[in-house]
């Protein structure tokens, strides 16, 4: 829950407060609920002024890999929402309800489409990697799509002026898709419908076959159907519990919506808008961060399947094989934290259950349950669900990562902002394929099955190394062939120009009317370089402005050409500000990241309100005149 209260302030002599209050939540039944208030004040009823959204979901749970138990599972759900609205919540109400559909004709498609027969043609031909593939994936996202959508708007007491604006939208719509309109049939009665309580009808249906849209409107007034507009964007997906996601830059507004199978799934690429690094382990098969396929052989022996590589060491996950079987047991460490999930007894194909033991006690769930696992500070480091086909998901924000387990297959999840940071049999995530057969020390080897072998974490209680590929480890180790960037002319030829990272000279900030120069030379960035992280301090900067004329664009020119200037030390102060200043500089060209707005003061004071441009570039945001 939040409150959140707002002064507005307007021309008349007259000042109105209006507080905010709003919560949000969901249980264990995937229910989620929210409750928005808006009050005005003063609390006089003459005055007072309200408007409350209240709603609630319950969306169904999704298997996660078993493709027969989701065709055969009911995806349907309704969403309500109603925002009431006058000096009471009760005295106006526009009511929302919602039906989202996955229709037999969607199961239907999810088996006879195309690429679902090029799955099933895998599957049977015992293909390695078949569940993995792309066409199998795809597969599965088929079968989750919500294909039609009704949605009822029902209007109590509310003023007619709403519906004319209601016709506005209307009209513009059949402007805007009048190629494809079927049936446009307006009411004799007309304008009479336009009273203070009405009902509209919306349904929007998708035909995954020919990949079209169709869309009706319902009105008092009219009947509007459009038929076979085409859908240039087939997939929307995202986590299904909050978010959202296009998978098509195309046409971000565009549906159908795709029912995910992750609920604790992080939600940084719907934020960031990128695809998050996926490595997949299934039985003798497996396919990298950089989405390098490969066979897997993994004997009774930990593996170092991927880790954090950089200077923090967040993570790592190691994994190996159980018995003489292809099913899987795996560590996690996060820091000081220890989880183990290993297959229970009695797994078997048909009973796959998984065992979770973190820091030595053992956490019980069952299917369609999740639990959360708090540090001391009452962080939550890890989120854990078990999914109706008994697939358990692991999630830990805190250390970004992501991994789905059902004692047989792994897929792992990470941040895109672990590229170039990640080691271990997944690869380091550096979008080079030819890099991915690597080993610890970076070493390029000849076959997967020697790299695998070079992540082996050695102990006791392992079985000894298959001859052959241990001599070939140690061969190519000492070889150690590695993978290099070999800088070319053109690259040479663009650092000269570019030159040093780290500048030592005046800043130049310019105004409306004149040009303020840094009376003593500040540490700057040249181009294509950026502030190292976490190495910008804050320092006073005293400035003198001159006037624009022939002065001032000869003391710009021995600025712009690296020129020390201590007659500027001599001249008066104009004024003063704290500006972000690098320590050291790097080239954003080596892939460092590159931090945004560096060396540009907070605020400085402007004539009216006018950008301030920085050494001939603008800032981008006015600053409020001081």
């Amino acid at each position: 829950a939040f409150q959140l209260s707002t002064v507005l302030k307007g021309s008349r002599p007259r000042t109105f407060t209006y507080h905010l209050v709003g919560s949000a939540g969901n249980s264990m039944s995937n229910k989620q609920t929210w409750d928005l208030e808006i009050v005005s004040e003063p609390t006089t009823p003459s005055v007072q002024q309200k408007i409350c959204i209240h709603g609630y979901t319950k969306i169904p749970t999704v298997p996660t890999w078993d493709l027969d138990m989701i065709r055969n599972t009911n995806l349907d759900f309704q969403v309500r929402s109603t925002i009431g609205f006058g000096k009471t919540c009760e005295q106006s109400k526009i009511i929302l309800i919602g039906d989202y559909k996955v229709t037999p004709k969607q199961k239907t498609y999810s088996k006879e489409s195309p690429i679902a027969k090029q799955c099933e043609r895998l599957i049977n031909q015992q293909v390695p990697g078949a569940m993995t593939s792309y066409e199998c994936q795809q597969t599965i996202l088929s079968a989750q799509i919500v294909d039609q959508i009704d949605y009822k708007i029902q209007y109590v007491n509310v003023a007619p002026t709403l519906a004319f604006y209601e016709g506005k939208v209307v009209s513009f719509t059949k402007a805007l898709l009048w190629p494809y309109i079927k049936h446009d049939e307006t009411s004799v009665a007309g304008v009479s419908h336009f009273g203070q309580n009405r009902e509209v009808l919306v349904r929007v249906k998708f035909d995954s076959f020919i990949n079209t849209v169709d869309f009706s409107i319902i009105r008092p007034e009219e009947r509007v159907v459009f038929q076979h507009i085409p859908n240039q964007c087939p997939y929307m997906s995202g986590p299904y519990r909050v978010l959202v996601k296009p998978t098509c830059n195309t046409c971000p507004l565009t549906f159908p919506i795709l029912m995910s199978t992750q609920p604790c799934k992080p939600s940084l690429n719907n934020v960031l808008g990128q695809q998050m690094p996926v490595c997949r382990m299934e039985k003798t098969w497996m396919t990298t961060f950089d989405n390098k396929s490969m066979p897997l052989k993994l004997d009774d022996c930990f593996h170092l399947i991927s880790g954090d590589c950089s200077s923090q060491y967040k993570f790592g996950v190691l994994a190996r094989s159980v018995g003489h079987s292809q099913n899987k047991e795996i560590k996690i460490y996060l820091n000081k934290t220890e989880i183990i999930m290993t297959p229970s007894r009695s797994y078997s194909k048909y009973s796959r259950e998984v065992r979770v033991i973190v820091n030595g006690t053992e956490v019980h769930l069952e299917k369609d349950s999740s639990k959360t696992i708090r540090d001391a500070s009452r962080t939550i480091v890890i989120e854990l669900y078990k999914s109706k086909d008994s697939v358990i998901e692991f999630n830990s924000p805190l250390f970004q990562i992501h991994l789905r387990f059902n004692g047989e297959r792994i897929d792992i999840e990470s941040s895109p902002m672990m590229k170039n940071k990640l080691c271990g049999i997944c690869g380091d995530y550096n979008n080079q394929r030819v890099a991915d057969i690597s080993g610890p020390k970076k070493c390029i080897f000849s076959k997967p099955e020697i790299q695998i072998a070079s992540y082996r974490i050695n102990s006791p209680h392992c079985s000894v190394l298959e001859g052959s590929i241990k001599a070939k480890l140690e061969t190519e180790t000492q070889k150690c062939a590695k993978y290099t960037e070999i800088p070319t002319e053109v690259y040479k030829s663009f650092m000269a120009l570019v030159g040093k990272c780290s500048r030592h000279e005046h800043m130049i900030l310019e105004r409306v009317n004149e040009v303020c120069f840094s009376r003593v030379p500040v540490t700057q960035c040249g181009a294509q370089c950026s502030p190292k992280p976490r190495q910008l301090v804050s320092k006073k900067i005293s400035f003198t402005c001159m006037n624009n004329g022939r002065i001032a664009e000869l003391y710009r020119e021995k600025v712009i050409q690296g020129q020390e200037l201590p007659e500027l030390k001599q001249k008066h102060e104009s004024f003063s500000t704290s500006i972000l200043v690098p320590q050291s500089c790097v080239s954003v060209v080596s892939g460092h990241p590159m931090v945004s707005n560096s060396g540009i003061p907070s605020s400085i004071p402007t004539n009216n309100g006018a950008p301030i441009v920085v050494n001939g570039i603008p800032t981008g945001q006015p600053t409020p005149t001081l």
